[in-house]
């Protein structure tokens, strides 16, 4: 790998104790045609993003192909090698670790090394050059700011990354969704199924359930359960002569023990407990 703009960062003993610490970053490093191996992989996790040209990763035995609009996420300790097929192959890169690291990634089901696919592929870059800057300074919080960098990062590459050829990246999916979340917050108090739900986009209720799944990590059910409770907390606030059957009917259920077992399953407690103790909190601490 050829000299780019680069830095490590100086790493405290309680900076790696972090959930998520930041190890280096690199800019506009051009790669060469020599491969670069690593047959015992790379302690951290690594994100390499192309920035021009394309370049050939082989990871595990697997080769693979990478261009623009594309980087490679290696995953600590996996055997990998890369190199340029075009010249110039123009990366940046990313480096990181934390021992929260591997359930956040978990979370959004990413689960090995490979190459992704991004769409806004400036925001990667953004927070890469942010990442640069900030090693830089003399910020004695740097280690906590580059923590929330990495943080944003993945954050980012759960909406705006999907592994190259399995589909759309969680942003676009959210998108599509976006129908049936209006469509419940303007009609949570009516009676909704998942198959009214699913014709709003025109999916099948199992293709919607699959959707809601990898998007909120809800089924649709339990997300509008949980408008509608949230939707019944203001109204045991803003009316407190109201009675709870009367804010379980204008909150969408017709059953009020059914709602209560709902909003106690949801919030731990009781509608009328709630609205006792955010009412008494009220009255103890009035707006000024």
């Amino acid at each position: 790998m050829s000299t780019g703009d680069f830095i490590f960062a100086m790493l405290s003993e309680t900076e790696k104790k972090l959930p998520f610490y930041l190890v280096g970053a690199g800019f506009d490093f051009h790669q060469e045609l020599d491969p670069h191996e690593r047959p015992e992989g790379y302690p951290h996790y690594q994100w390499i993003q192309v920035v021009k040209g394309s370049g050939e990763v082989n990871i595990n035995g697997e080769t693979l192909l990478v261009g623009e609009n594309q980087g490679i996420l290696i995953f600590p300790d996996v055997p990998h090698e890369y190199h340029a097929i075009d010249f110039p192959w123009i990366v940046n890169w990313f480096t990181f670790n934390g021992y929260h690291i591997e359930e956040f990634l978990n979370y959004i089901h990413i689960d090995r090394s490979g190459v992704y696919s991004v769409v806004q592929s400036e925001i990667f870059t953004s927070k890469i050059r942010k990442s640069l800057d900030l090693l830089r300074s003399s910020s004695p919080m740097k280690g906590l700011e580059a923590s929330a960098i990495v943080y944003e990062f993945l954050i980012s590459f759960l909406k705006y990354a999907h592994i190259d050829g399995e589909g759309d990246t969680v942003s676009s999916l959210h998108s599509r969704l976006n129908p049936v979340f209006i469509y419940i917050d303007k009609n949570y108090e009516k009676t909704i199924s998942i198959e009214d739900l699913s014709e709003i986009i025109s999916v099948t209720p199992q293709y919607l359930c699959i959707l809601f799944k990898k998007i909120i990590k809800q089924r649709p059910i339990e997300y509008l359960n949980n408008v509608r409770i949230n939707k019944s907390k203001d109204l045991l606030l803003k009316n407190p002569n109201m009675k709870i059957e009367e804010v379980s009917l204008s909150s969408g259920y017709e059953s009020s023990s059914y709602y209560c077992s709902i909003f106690r399953k949801i919030e731990g407690i009781s509608p009328g407990k709630f609205r006792e103790l955010h009412l008494h909190q009220k009255y103890l601490h009035p707006a000024t």
